[in-house]
């Protein structure tokens, strides 16, 4: 399974930031999130499990142009416990 997707299935359909459900629907009635790097690539952020969350597009963009740091401590630390949820199921 790719990352991005297991992300998302993680998030089971709520962004991980606002907490509310997915707005609405992608075109294989899923819900729609974006996947988001809590450390962007372009800041030499790993492209891991461990930095990356599933969000609705609002909080998406509200984190490329907020960058809020108490946001951002929120998403790392549910990237970082899911990582350690995968880690500990094997």
């Amino acid at each position: 399974m790719e990352l991005v997707e297991y992300v998302k299935r993680q998030a089971q359909g709520y962004c991980d930031l606002c907490e509310q459900p997915a707005p609405f629907a992608n075109k294989d009635q899923q819900p729609y999130l974006e996947c988001h790097h809590v450390i962007w690539l372009s800041q030499n952020g790993a492209d891991s499990l461990d930095n990356i969350v599933a969000l609705c597009p609002n909080c998406h963009r509200k984190m490329h142009i907020v960058q809020d740091e108490n946001d951002i401590k929120k998403l790392t630390a549910i990237a970082r416990n899911r990582q350690h949820l995968l880690n500990t199921n094997f």
